[in-house]
């Protein structure tokens, strides 16, 4: 009897004891337990438990920034461009490059009829000739007479420092289905025409000058007869008279003309 309360109390130890470790076993692992840190997360794929004071995921650092473009430097000479009027590097321009113009150019200028192109600007006196196309020109006067057919013509203009212009003349048929020619009037050895412009054309032997084209040679087409030189040539021409190597013409303003017997080109008599 003296021993049962010392057992007694020892087994009672012992329960408690083993009690203590069981409860403290279950708080540890046991789904309602927690230690006051520690949170439950359900991400994709599986369980998993993280701090919730630490960030959940690292932010990405943020790219650097793209370094903006040197300002670029001077060009160098071979990248320059000129500016606008300027001469290129190396070459030199001359004065008359700068202003030549024609004025004149005709809007509506028919087969064998005349306009007189006139060039400003640059360096005067200048020449004109033809460069492209149907027609002539006086050198001097730039009387533009055209060709018997419609088309394009180019006359180049050059100043006395060697600045060229090219001027396009534009040139229409008749407004009339009949032919140009009004008459042809035969020589010895030569022949000429006259057209309802007024214009006259000669071809043929050209010994003495009868052709009125400012010249001596023979010609195998037919050319037109032209005035002293920065005059032009004959237009408004009304008739002909042909007696020998001299042709004679009137004009609608009562000019009297005459060309060959030595004479190049049509003068009043």
């Amino acid at each position: 009897m003296q021993y049962g309360c010392p057992r007694l109390i020892l087994g009672h130890v012992l329960v408690c004891l083993f009690s203590w470790v069981l409860l403290a076993g279950c708080g540890e692992t046991g789904g309602g337990g927690s230690s006051g840190n520690v949170a439950d997360v359900h991400i994709l794929g599986g369980h998993t438990s993280f701090d919730p004071n630490l960030s959940q995921i690292p932010s990405a650092s943020p790219s650097p920034a793209p370094s903006a473009a040197p300002a670029p430097g001077p060009s160098s000479p071979a990248d320059t461009l000129p500016t606008p009027g300027t001469p290129p590097p190396g070459t030199t321009a001359s004065p008359s490059m700068v202003g030549l113009s024609v004025a004149g150019l005709p809007g509506n200028l028919h087969v064998n009829e005349q306009a007189t192109l006139s060039a400003f600007g640059g360096i005067p006196p200048y020449a004109y000739a033809m460069y492209a196309g149907e027609g002539y020109v006086d050198p001097v006067g730039g009387q533009f007479l055209a060709g018997p057919d419609a088309g394009t013509s180019l006359v180049e203009i050059r100043d006395s420092a060697g600045a060229i212009l090219r001027a396009e003349i534009r040139v229409y048929r008749a407004n009339t289905s009949a032919s140009p020619i009004v008459a042809t009037f035969h020589g010895a050895d030569f022949a000429c025409e006259l057209f309802d412009t007024g214009v006259i054309k000669c071809w043929g032997g050209n010994s003495f000058g009868q052709l009125g084209d400012g010249t001596y040679h023979a010609r195998g087409t037919p050319v037109p007869v032209r005035r002293p030189l920065g005059q032009g040539f004959v237009t408004r021409g009304r008739g002909l008279s042909i007696n020998g190597t001299k042709v004679c013409t009137v004009t609608l303003s009562d000019e009297f003309l005459c060309w060959g017997e030595g004479r190049i080109v049509a003068t009043p008599e």
